[in-house]
């Protein structure tokens, strides 16, 4: 199952907003230390700290709506 966050602050990135919902990617954790990897606007994959971001679910009928 896709996790999903939502950006509750973006301060110093000019890559994610706040109040946006972004896929996060699995973690490698040998180097992710905690962080958050996630889809951000840039279409690339980065870390973030995850104090930014809440935890959110989505029904799997929205995640495929989202998919297409």
């Amino acid at each position: 199952m896709k996790q999903f966050v939502l950006c509750i602050n973006n301060s110093g990135y000019d890559d994610i907003q706040k109040w946006k919902i972004y896929q996060v990617v699995e973690p490698n954790d040998k180097t992710d230390k905690g962080w958050i990897r996630l889809i951000d606007d840039s279409g690339e994959d980065y870390l973030y700290p995850p104090d930014y971001f809440e935890f959110i679910e989505i029904p799997q009928k929205i995640q495929e709506a989202m998919a297409a």
